[in-house]
């Protein structure tokens, strides 16, 4: 037997072209052995020269024989295959040896990059042990529930057939995806009548019309079971008739996933504290739809939050949706996520406009129609507060315009009167003044004017005016009086002899 050169394994056949752990490729080798005899100085002799020759089990020198014994001597020879090519067993295509690997597990040659080094096997293997996987999947969740059990039994098979954790994953996710469309299309009606109850449903102003919509989707629940209309279904049983709902939940364990998956929902809604061990027990019976179950996580934090109006769980949001992987979530809570993301980035507001689907999910999935409510009623008592105030500050400023007013017509009433008062006393001493120019003309002229009526307010002007005295009769009389003055102050004074 001999080994390979590379990883040191066993190579059972002597003809075993390459290693069948890694692949490479083996070297020629050849084999002798020769006799421990020594030459005359006792030292062995060189048995293997430039000019030597190999010949059955004895080894010819230059000058000497040498008798195969108890030694034996390996000779590598390294073969020259850059140049050879050889068709990949993957692709098809013909590449060059030095280029190319054996497949351990088919022992067909490939291409390196189709070959993978971590499982030490071609492309075309991993295919096969993937699908190999898949089969035991389905095979395996025909017929029950995935739980522990079976979760442990596909663990096992996948590492038996070297399948990777991730690639587990998507693999059990597409088979329960299938095992769950019992009846993946719906006819032409039954779309119509799915996409009315949608619409209904997302559009609900009343609990009446939500067990109308609920009635429509019980109708193609029970023709179709289509897993988009189970969507639907259990999610309007959950809103409409959680109490029902709940207890069909306990008393049966169903396997529908759409059933289990909104069980947390009704017992939400119902402030039901059971609600926890619904999301504990659907992440253990569905560990595999990871980002599902986390977004009803989600769901479950921010409704809480909202409902008792509590910031801390609703800051959940932005935790929880880092951990979702949208690529990964069933399409149907789509618009659910969607809604998460943006409360996430813009929180709860109502000075924002929100789609149809967004506005059904933040009152009836995620519970914030009371906070909603409360805060449209906040609002709308500030507006009202802020139109009284509005109205308020116009009526003074009505009233203050129409005091203004009064009081300019007031001014302007009183400025047009002291105009007329001006104007007219301005006129009478105008009129006035032309009297006594013609009185006193008149007089010159020796006439006596004739009083008007509007002139006896003067005085002296009602009667006739006297004529002036003669000066030469007042200047004697003034030369009268000035005598008897001075005769009176003579009999004033004392005569001198008297002052002796």
């Amino acid at each position: 037997m001999k080994k390979c050169h590379k990883c040191g394994s066993t190579i059972a056949d002597d003809n075993a072209r390459f290693c069948l752990e890694c692949g490479t490729e083996c070297v020629a080798t050849t084999t002798a052995t020769v006799d421990k005899s020594k030459d005359k100085d006792g030292e062995a002799s060189s048995l293997i020269g430039d000019k030597n020759i190999i010949s059955g089990s004895t080894i010819v020198g230059k000058q000497e024989k040498y008798e195969a014994s108890n030694i034996t001597i390996n000779q590598t020879t390294i073969e020259d295959h850059s140049h050879t090519t050889v068709v990949c067993a993957v692709s098809g295509k013909r590449v060059y040896m030095d280029s190319s690997v054996v497949c351990p597990v088919c022992g067909k040659t490939v291409a390196k990059e189709y070959y993978a080094d971590a499982t030490r096997r071609c492309l075309k293997c991993e295919e096969e042990a993937e699908a190999s996987f898949r089969n035991y999947a389905t095979q395996l969740l025909a017929g029950s529930t995935f739980d522990a059990n079976s979760k442990s039994l596909l663990e096992a098979k996948g590492k038996e057939l070297m399948v990777d954790a991730a690639k587990q994953r998507n693999i059990l996710r597409e088979v329960q995806s299938a095992t769950s469309r019992r009846e993946i299309s719906l006819s032409a009606v039954q779309q119509a009548e799915l996409d009315a109850a949608v619409e209904k449903l997302i559009r609900v102003n009343s609990q009446d019309e939500c067990i109308q919509a609920l009635n429509m989707f019980k109708a193609l629940h029970d023709m179709s079971q289509n897993y988009t209309v189970e969507f639907w279904y259990y999610l309007s049983r959950a809103i409409a008739d959680s109490k029902s709902y709940v207890a069909e939940y306990e008393e049966e364990l169903t396997d529908n996933y759409w059933q289990r998956y909104w069980g947390f929902l009704a017992y939400t809604i119902l402030g039901d504290a059971r609600s926890i061990a619904a999301i504990e027990r659907l992440r253990k019976s569905y560990s595999d739809r990871e980002d599902d179950v986390t977004l009803a996580e989600g769901i479950y934090f921010v409704a809480r939050g909202f409902v008792s109006n509590d910031p801390k769980l609703v800051s959940n949001i932005k935790e929880r949706r880092s951990k979702i992987r949208p690529e990964y979530l069933s399409k149907p809570l789509m618009f659910v996520y969607n809604t998460l993301v943006r409360l996430g980035e813009e929180g709860l507001r109502i000075d924002v406009e929100y789609s149809i689907e967004e506005r059904f999910a933040i009152i009836n999935i995620l519970r914030g129609g009371k906070l909603l409510k409360a805060m449209f009623a906040d609002k709308q008592a500030e507006e009202k507060r802020l139109a009284e105030l509005a109205a308020a500050q116009q009526r003074a400023e009505r009233e203050k315009a129409e005091r203004e007013e009064r009081e300019r017509q007031a001014a302007e009433a009183r400025r047009r009167k002291e105009e007329a008062e001006r104007k007219a006393k301005e006129e009478a001493l105008r009129q006035q003044h032309k009297n006594r120019i013609e009185e006193e003309k008149a007089r010159m002229d020796g006439k006596k004017p004739a009083a008007k009526s509007e002139d006896k307010a003067f005085v002296g002007y009602q009667n006739d005016i006297p004529k002036k005295k003669s000066k030469l009769g007042r200047i004697v009389l003034i030369v009268l009086l000035v005598l008897v003055a001075l005769i009176g102050i003579l009999f004033l004074i004392p005569a001198p002899e008297s002052m002796q």
